[in-house]
């Protein structure tokens, strides 16, 4: 006898796909609004020596050096993607932070609620978005906005591929796991915790 839940959605019985998709767009307008409006910016201190790495690695000029800022690859190469796509500015370089802390948010919000319903999924998705400390860091070039967003997609992903049983889906949540770790190494906890 074939496994039924295979052929179940992903999300929860009686939690609409309709109300699942407005209740993720909601949660990342009003974080990435909420971010925007208490933008803080670069601040002079950790954040430009990532930038000084990402802008390394725009120009072709990266060299691995002995210091932890040089190997935070989840951090380093996006920035100096947008960098050598977009140019070196303020913007380019917080906006990787900015868009991860907000899809943390989301994150948080369809994890909780595949784990407990819609209220969950709104109750952790608006206090992950108005969190006065993931609000001060989400403009920032710090890693571990970064890093929030990669482990929460990888145990969303995870639970996923457990239910239907998906090679793919799994597979998917090792590749965030991954990049959490190279993002920042604490990531890898994480990763041992779930496998």
């Amino acid at each position: 006898m074939p496994d039924s839940t295979l052929s179940e959605p992903i999300i929860l019985k009686g939690f609409e796909r309709r109300e699942w998709t407005i209740m993720a767009a909601a949660v990342f307008a009003i974080a990435l609004g909420i971010r925007l409006a208490c933008f803080t910016g670069l601040i002079a201190d950790d954040d430009m020596g990532y930038a000084n790495y990402a802008r390394q690695i725009s120009e072709g000029t990266y060299q691995l050096e002995p210091h932890h800022f040089a190997i935070r690859y989840g951090v380093i190469v996006p920035v100096g993607v947008f960098y050598r796509l977009f140019g070196l500015s303020e913007w380019t370089t917080v906006i990787l932070p900015l868009i991860c802390s907000s899809l943390a948010a989301v994150f948080a919000a369809l994890l909780a609620g595949r784990l407990s319903g819609l209220v969950g999924a709104w109750v952790a998705g608006l206090l992950m978005a108005t969190s006065p400390m993931e609000v001060r860091y989400a403009s920032v070039l710090l890693p571990e906005p970064v890093l929030q967003a990669e482990l929460l997609a990888g145990a969303l992903l995870f639970l996923f591929a457990e239910r239907r049983n998906s090679i793919i889906l799994g597979l998917a949540a090792g590749i965030f796991f991954g990049l959490a770790y190279l993002t920042k190494e604490p990531g890898a906890f994480v990763a041992v915790a779930f496998f």
